[in-house]
């Protein structure tokens, strides 16, 4: 179960950086669509201010890095941890060599 909620974790984060981030750098087009709906304008939480861009850019400094951190921790178990066991499939030495350098690097700089 481990794996399989560290995998959503990454992929809820992920999407929540990629829905921070359009907002981010789509605001003057959004503020200008005087037509948005469902589909199109963003989720107009800045342009109708309910939130600012300060709240905005904590979101996004916290989605990022946690993805990471949850893809990383997700890539260390999965050595020899059902789904993915790399180590079965002579991708175990890759792994060790991401997560055990640049996520490591990574781990010590977010903590």
């Amino acid at each position: 179960m481990t794996p399989y909620l560290l995998g959503y974790l990454t992929l809820f984060l992920l999407e929540a950086a990629t829905v921070f981030l359009n907002d981010w750098f789509d605001f003057d087009s959004d503020r200008r669509n005087r037509n948005a709906g469902p589909f199109t304008g963003g989720s107009r939480v800045l342009v109708d201010g309910r939130l600012d861009r300060a709240a905005m850019r904590k979101g996004i400094g916290l989605a990022i890095p946690g993805a990471a951190g949850a893809l990383i921790a997700l890539l260390a178990m999965g050595y020899t941890v059902p789904p993915l066991k790399f180590s079965h499939r002579g991708l175990g030495e890759l792994n060790v060599a991401l997560t055990h350098s640049a996520g490591a690097i990574m781990a010590g700089y977010v903590a």
